[in-house]
């Protein structure tokens, strides 16, 4: 199992992070998906030989928000 961050632009309220979640729960190969509204980030676990993190990237996107993959290290700074 592996882990990715996504920076997820727009997260505004309880809707729009339910939405993030949902868009990215139903993709086979994700193990669970949180939206943190007020990091802008969204946290998944998932199976790397089942769903590639540009999967997880488009289903974002495909929810109607901005999103990039966040280094680890870049969310050490901004905390």
């Amino acid at each position: 199992m592996d882990a990715v961050h996504i920076r997820t632009h727009g997260l505004e309220d309880d809707e729009c992070a339910a939405r993030v979640e949902m868009s990215i729960c139903h993709l086979d190969g994700v193990a669970s998906v949180i939206a943190v509204k007020s990091l802008d980030i969204t946290s998944v676990l998932y199976f790397e030989d089942r769903v590639a993190p540009e999967d997880l990237l488009r289903a974002v996107r495909d929810a109607g928000f901005d999103a990039e993959i966040v280094r680890p290290e870049a969310l050490a700074v901004a905390s």
